[in-house]
């Protein structure tokens, strides 16, 4: 299965790129500093750390099939980091891999025959593993070009992201990009 394919691809690319991003500077404050690690590499082929403020996500495409991965710290998606004490804090939780299983926040190039075959979404909150992260894989099957372009509509349904910082791969090309608010398309040429 090609999903073997893209899994391998999308490993390799969150290795030393992601890790030299995720340090950079950023302007906003919380309580802890940069020179502490959270290590969520347990469970997920991600990054291993998390920046407030800032979302990775990682694109595979080859023959067809798109599979892409997020990663996102849980203050930004539901506000807090710790295992929900609440059951509206669950609900949160429950509301935001509802929402990022769906796979709406991503809008495919118009024109491109592309569905949504598998979505999976978690966090580690859930675990009650002290830092959260949100962790969402989406697997496309196309059945005509892959798309030239994503607009990624994530920020207008977690505004405390302030970037997301972008790696992909086809069969013909690789880059990478920073999305923010005001530049949400991912162009891949």
């Amino acid at each position: 299965m090609r999903i073997t394919y893209l899994a391998f691809f999308i490993g390799l690319m969150t290795l030393p790129a992601a890790q030299a991003i995720a340090h950079g500077e950023h302007s906003h404050s919380h309580s802890h500093s940069h020179n502490e690690e959270h290590d969520h590499s347990k469970d997920h082929t991600q990054q291993g750390s998390h920046v407030h403020g800032v979302a990775y996500l990682s694109i595979a495409m080859a023959e067809g099939e798109i599979q892409i991965e997020l990663q996102a710290p849980a203050s930004d998606i539901v506000g807090f980091e710790h295992k929900p004490d609440t059951q509206e804090q669950k609900d949160a939780i429950d509301s935001a891999i509802a929402l990022l299983r769906q796979g709406e926040w991503l809008k495919l190039q118009q024109g491109t025959d592309c569905l949504l075959e598998n979505a999976n979404a978690t966090s580690t909150q859930l675990q009650g593993s002290g830092h959260g992260d949100f962790f969402a894989e989406l697997y496309f099957q196309c059945n005509s070009k892959t798309p030239e372009y994503f607009t990624v509509s994530f920020f207008e349904h977690f505004p405390s992201v302030e970037r997301i910082d972008t790696q992909w791969l086809s069969d013909m090309n690789h880059g990478s990009q920073r999305l923010t608010p005001g530049n949400a398309r991912l162009q891949f040429n």
